[in-house]
């Protein structure tokens, strides 16, 4: 999970674990911004963008990643998330949960 979401370093990660029989998905978390966050280059322009989502809804948002990947046959007995920075948070609080 990070904040640029489908940056070509995530989906080369998440085409890695396949090989491993895992059931790998890099969602857009930030998609109600209605801006590719990808394409915003200066720090003080994305954080701000990034900062105002509350932890609520992306909690909310990791549930339902969750939930879409098991009814696509995923094993979410076995559930893990590679995040950073405040993803790495999140993902923590979703392993708490």
């Amino acid at each position: 999970m990070e904040i640029l979401a489908c940056t070509s370093t995530s989906r080369t990660s998440r085409g890695a674990w396949p090989s491993s029989a895992a059931f790998a998905v890099a969602p857009d978390y930030y998609f109600r911004k209605g801006e590719d966050l990808t394409k915003i280059t200066e720090m003080p322009k994305l954080m701000p963008l990034v900062n105002a989502k509350p932890d609520a809804e992306l909690l909310s948002d990791l549930d339902a990643t969750a939930a879409w990947a098991k009814a696509q046959g995923g094993n979410t007995d076995k559930l893990g998330i590679i995040g950073y920075c405040r993803g790495g948070a999140h993902g923590v609080g979703l392993c708490g949960a």
